[in-house]
């Protein structure tokens, strides 16, 4: 019988998230130790591996530090991003810097539908 399981992700902040639910049901313990560090790229080292950000007509994000690794880039490197350019997140809720942007809004979140293939890569 389950009674105690190890969760690779940092402890919930909100008291809605479905594992206080399962225990409170269940009875069982999560024990929450986040496996990955998820660190940035400083605009230097983004910028030696010669990606161009312009080049790109949509970003997939992956995490919501992505996310504001992505803005945080940008600003730094003073790119200017269009408002054609699509965003797309995989298994994410809506983040809040994306949902600001007018043209991401109705993009966010792709956690239910899946995402077709785009043309182009991905640096």
């Amino acid at each position: 019988m389950l009674k105690k399981i190890l969760i690779s992700q940092p402890k919930p902040t909100s008291d809605k998230s479905p594992y206080f639910e399962i225990a409170r049901k269940f009875g069982v313990e999560f024990v929450f130790h986040p496996f990955i560090k998820v660190e940035g790229l400083t605009a230097r080292e983004f910028r030696q591996q010669k990606v161009q950000v312009l080049d790109h007509t949509a970003i997939v994000f992956n995490s919501r530090h992505a996310i504001d690794h992505f803005f945080t880039l940008c600003k730094e490197m003073r790119v200017t991003i269009p408002e054609d350019m699509k965003y797309f997140a995989v298994g994410l809720a809506l983040h809040p810097k994306v949902c600001a942007i007018p043209q991401a809004q109705g993009v966010l979140p792709c956690s239910r539908r899946k995402i077709g293939r785009l043309g182009g890569h991905y640096g």
